[in-house]
């Protein structure tokens, strides 16, 4: 069986007997690139800062209009330069849900072209 990438989040792969699970489908490799991206913080990386986000940084932030704003501009940038084969149809704000009071959460509609492979998916983000 072929392998495209590792999953993220991470996780092992103990039927197998692999360390991490891997992403088989491009779909799947896509969605784990975009987690990936999108919870990495700046700087974090030793030879490219700039990538990731600060997508973290708005965990205790009012959630309001403006940090919406904030939020939906942060990720177009980052998947702009770093994946600009996928594009970004929307990005929307789900109520939390019961007992989660001080949690974010993103659902992210993409799609992605390349001429080869087209397909369109959702990411759902939990901060």
């Amino acid at each position: 069986m072929k392998y495209i990438n590792i999953k993220f989040p991470l996780e092992d792969d103990s039927i197998n007997n692999f360390l991490f699970d891997r992403n088989i489908t491009t779909k799947e490799s896509l969605k784990s690139n975009l987690m990936l991206l999108l919870l990495t913080n700046r700087w974090e990386r030793y030879y490219n800062p700039l990538y990731g986000t600060d997508l973290l940084r708005y965990i205790f932030e009012q959630n309001d209009k403006n940090v919406q704003i904030s939020i939906e501009n942060e990720i177009k940038t980052a998947v702009e330069r770093y994946i600009p084969k996928l594009i970004i149809n929307s990005v929307n704000f789900l109520e939390p849900e019961q007992g989660e009071d001080n949690n974010l959460n993103i659902l992210i509609n993409f799609t992605y072209n390349d001429d080869v492979y087209q397909d369109t998916d959702v990411l759902v983000i939990k901060l």
